[in-house]
């Protein structure tokens, strides 16, 4: 058996890829099995990948992972994502991703917890799929947060170290969205004589191989990426032997390690969530029963892109043959989606479905 893999144009040599493929070939080579690897713009399959019924793809870039995924399905070839977690626009058949979501919040719960609770989030790349999920877990997590408190990479880290100094005394703490780009700030902080962790806690994103640094200052919430790349190969052996399988994901939970950047203080999983304002999200839905929210949640829980835009063209009058030419994909996945959420509900019909869906659907 083979394994195919597409690799973004030019991330081949990077830090993070390495560590996905070497989870992939350990996992591969114990099951016997070839790796095939080629890089891709995204827009194209080389020759090599032809034959494949799934592939592993590996991006940096949310639209290169958008553009491959699209590519893919296209030819009827089911893409499998690693380091990247399902999110709007993206329509894959499985995911191997850290939890970045969780991870964030476990940072910010540990940060509430110490008191420091004027916290940035540093170093976001508004193209990179972690760090999205990463921003939308820090502005879900406090209604107070905005996308002031974002420090977004705009080319060079140096850029964004030097942009927060000045703005430096309105935050006791500091989330980075990698580890390097914390190590810069830290230095930039303290050239500046901002003291960490007196002043300011800083924390980060780390790898295993990271976390194994015992000289290390910075507190992190480690990521194993060898781990999601094996976990990714799992995925890959199941819907290859049971192309029935339309969705899979796999989270990796990710640990806080914590240094002195923080003053070494250790990490209890407590969570002090932030008050909840008066118009808070379930406001929207003021005239609905809360058993409906709550059955509406449960839903939304458990799709992921597809099971959306399939909801919204059928709630939008579209026939299923329609849903699935929208989609690029077969008429029988459409209606095996939404019998699967009708059951999942214990919904009488997909009317009823879609009447408690109608206001998620907009």
């Amino acid at each position: 058996m083979k394994a195919y893999i597409l690799i973004q144009t030019g991330n081949a040599s990077t830090h993070w890829t390495s560590l996905f493929l070497r989870g992939i070939t350990d996992e591969a080579k114990a099951k016997g099995w070839e790796t095939v690897m080629a890089e891709s713009d995204g827009a194209t399959l080389p020759d090599s990948h032809l034959d494949a019924s799934c592939v592993l793809a590996i991006g940096s870039s949310f639209d290169w992972t958008v553009s491959v995924t699209r590519m893919l399905r296209s030819m009827n070839k089911k893409p499998i994502l690693v380091g990247c977690a399902n999110q709007n626009g993206l329509i894959a058949s499985g995911y191997s991703v850290a939890d970045y979501e969780r991870a964030t919040e476990s940072l910010l719960d540990y940060y509430y917890a110490n008191g420091r609770r004027r916290v940035a989030l540093f170093g976001i790349n508004n193209d990179s799929p972690a760090d999205l999920l990463k921003m939308k877990a820090f502005l879900r997590y406090d209604s107070r947060f905005t996308y002031n408190d974002i420090f977004f990479f705009r080319g060079q880290t140096k850029n964004v170290c030097e942009s927060l100094v000045p703005l430096a005394s309105n935050y006791d703490a500091v989330i980075s969205a990698n580890d390097v780009a914390a190590l810069m700030l830290m230095q930039t902080l303290e050239n500046a004589g901002i003291r960490v962790p007196e002043d300011i806690f800083v924390s980060g994103f780390g790898d295993i191989t990271y976390r194994k640094n015992i000289n290390s200052r910075l507190t992190v919430a480690t990521l194993d990426c060898v781990k999601a790349g094996r976990s990714a190969v799992d995925i890959y052996s199941k819907i290859c032997k049971d192309p029935s399988l339309s969705y899979i994901t796999v989270k990796m939970s990710c640990e806080i390690d914590v240094r002195e950047s923080t003053a070494s203080i250790p990490y209890e999983q407590r969570i002090a969530p932030p008050a909840s304002p008066a118009n808070d999200k379930f406001d929207l839905f003021a005239d609905m029963h809360l058993t409906d929210i709550m059955l509406a949640e449960k839903i939304l829980a458990d799709c992921d892109a597809l099971d959306i835009e399939i909801l919204r063209g059928i709630n939008a009058g579209m026939r299923n043959a329609d849903v699935a030419e929208m989609l690029h994909a077969s008429e029988s996945t459409v209606k095996y989606r939404i019998k699967r959420l009708v059951n999942l509900g214990s919904f009488a019909s997909r009317a009823e479905l879609l009447g408690i869906m109608a206001s998620y659907l907009k």
